[in-house]
């Protein structure tokens, strides 16, 4: 594994990783970061063996990072170690992994912009996260690590900017960011999107239940115009980037599209009071039969799916993706 940033390059040997048929025998594990893609745990195999893994090396006293982009992802770690022992972690930041040319087939992670890591606590147990903050202060990046009140609140801060750009630049056959915030009509359609995602954040944060959080603070709503200059900050500032999703859709590669987009459309129908009856004239059957009160997010979200299925569709047929 090789990487790369403004400031740090390096690789990782192979005998510096632990093979997972290999000896576990490795001694007491602080802290475990579950740093794959979350197209590992939308597949029931994959997250099978994810869970023996863990199995094998995880204590009482082990704590897990859950270090994936996308809503309730970290569900399944909670059914098997208890929300206790289970965070989640939100990297701000923009990154690309792509497999190298060259006859060893390395795996290279570029990173490109920006770098905060922001962790949040299944239970927002400020305890637990002073403990885990206290693993990362002997780090080369502890300045850049934060924790969060609400793990929550943190998820669908992410999902504000993921959600439009990594929609968008799919919907439109797999472009780089450039492409949608210097063309006006597109960043009218990227900021809908975003106060979509904000308007149903808060709206499933105002609904979600606070009996097993442990902290005393209350989880604030999302500023709506301080979010949105954020965001915009982050796509004006970065270049022409390839999003991760961008890059799965081009080189053939299963997409991040259930945690990071269909569990905001499942939240975006369950709050949706005045939801339409079911849509007529459709071919098949459909996942959300019905329509939401998010109109910009339900139709991104949609067109993500419907790309993934003629991106399948076309790979059946040997056919690669042209962006």
């Amino acid at each position: 594994i090789y990487f790369s940033a403004n400031d740090l390059h390096g690789r990782i040997h192979d005998h510096n990783l632990i093979n997972a048929g290999g000896d576990m025998s490795i001694g007491r594990i602080d802290l475990i970061i579950c740093a794959f893609k979350s197209t590992v745990m939308a597949d029931s195999d994959s997250r099978s063996e994810v869970k023996s893994l863990l199995s094998r090396i995880v204590t009482d006293s082990t704590k897990i990072l859950v270090l994936m982009n996308g809503l309730l992802c970290e569900e399944h770690f909670v059914d098997w170690f208890g929300s206790a022992a289970v965070f989640g972690g939100m990297a701000f930041t923009c990154i690309n992994r792509l497999r190298s040319e060259s006859p060893d087939d390395a795996l290279i992670v570029h990173h490109m912009a920006h770098g905060a890591l922001q962790i949040g606590h299944c239970q927002d147990d400020p305890q637990q996260m002073a403990q885990i903050l206290e693993l990362w202060k002997d780090t080369k990046i502890a300045h850049k690590v934060t924790t969060t009140d609400s793990l929550l609140r943190s998820r669908w801060l992410k999902l504000c900017w993921n959600i439009p750009f990594n929609g968008l630049a799919v919907s439109l056959g797999g472009v780089s960011t450039d492409v949608i915030v210097t063309d006006p009509d597109l960043r009218i359609l990227a900021d809908e999107i975003m106060q979509d995602v904000i308007s149903l954040a808060n709206a499933h944060l105002l609904s979600s239940s606070t009996s097993d959080r442990k902290s005393s603070i209350a989880v604030a709503p999302i500023d709506m115009n301080e979010t949105r200059r954020f965001c915009w900050h982050l796509a004006d500032t970065i270049g022409a980037y390839k999003t991760s999703t961008v890059l799965d859709l081009v080189n053939g590669h299963a997409m991040e599209l259930e945690y990071m987009f269909g569990r905001a459309l499942d939240v975006a129908m369950e709050l949706s009071s005045d939801v339409k009856g079911p849509l007529d004239g459709v071919i098949g059957e459909l996942r959300w039969p019905k329509r939401s009160n998010w109109k910009s997010l339900e139709r991104i979200v949609r067109s993500v799916f419907a790309i993934e299925r003629i991106a399948k569709r076309k790979a059946s047929h040997g056919m690669s993706w042209s962006p």
